[in-house]
Parts: structure tokens; C-alpha cells; sequence
């Protein structure tokens, strides 16, 4: 159960750091877009 949970924070990490990093990628894009 240990390694399965651990796999599991290991994917739902990745997850929230895809989402974060597309949102901060969108965010940059607006801001070139501005200059």
C-alpha cells in the first residue's frame, strides 16, 4: 500500500505541476503578447 500511495502522490504531483506550469506558460504568453 506504501509504494502504490507513494506512486499515486508521484502522479498527482505531476499533475498539479502540468497544470501549473500550462497556466503560468499562458499567463507569460499574455504578458509577451502585451510588450
Amino acid at each position: 500500500p506504501g509504494l502504490q500511495g507513494n506512486l499515486g502522490d508521484k502522479l498527482g504531483g505531476q499533475v498539479i505541476i502540468e497544470i501549473a506550469g500550462l497556466h503560468t506558460f499562458k499567463a507569460l504568453r499574455r504578458s509577451i503578447a502585451v510588450l
